[in-house]
């Protein structure tokens, strides 16, 4: 899978889009809220007191945690996280067992699966480590396979530990084609 390291919008622009710095951000969250005050706490004081459209109240926050050395149990930043969806008319069986297929996977995603499977449900969802050389080593892959009726089936890729916006940005748009070129197979 092909990622391009691209944030939707440049850091530079931060202090046009928002009215204020990085920096004066994080001077301004220490002394309204806190980094103790908890990511969903940030980003909402930032969006409702504060008027910052939710992609840059995300990024904000996460910088802010950066800042401060905010880390998980694992010692690494908790970072961005992304979440594609897509319908396709086709059977669950077959969404899930196309979606492990290393040939297909090739058709669909132009090469295998980037991590190691290390949860694997049949016919209802994956986790695996995201190993891929355009990103940083951590994040972890979540995928949800749903019956919806009818024949169509709902899949959602959840991209966590994504640890800077450009990867973010990049993972969300690759994952989002290869849910495309999923569903033009699998409907063909």
């Amino acid at each position: 899978m092909n990622i391009q390291l691209q944030p939707d919008k440049p850091m530079s622009a931060i202090k046009e889009e928002t009215g204020r710095a990085l920096d004066d951000w994080f001077d301004l969250l220490d002394k309204e809220v806190g980094i103790d005050a908890g990511r969903r706490k940030i980003i909402e004081h930032l969006y409702v007191n504060h008027k910052v459209d939710a992609w840059w109240a995300t990024t904000i926050n996460i910088e802010y945690e950066a800042r401060h050395n905010r880390v998980e149990k694992d010692g690494r930043p908790k970072g961005y996280s992304i979440c594609v969806t897509k319908t396709i008319a086709c059977d669950l069986t077959a969404a899930y067992k196309t979606w492990l297929d290393p040939k297909a996977q090739e058709r669909w995603l132009g090469g295998a699966l980037p991590g190691a499977i290390k949860r694997e449900r049949e016919n209802k969802d994956l986790r695996y480590d995201w190993q891929h050389p355009d990103c940083q080593p951590g994040g972890v892959v979540d995928v949800v396979f749903q019956d919806k009726g009818g024949g169509k089936t709902y899949v959602m890729v959840t991209h966590d530990r994504l640890q800077g916006r450009p990867e973010a940005d990049g993972a969300r748009v690759a994952w989002g084609d290869a849910l495309n070129r999923l569903k033009s197979m699998l409907e063909a």
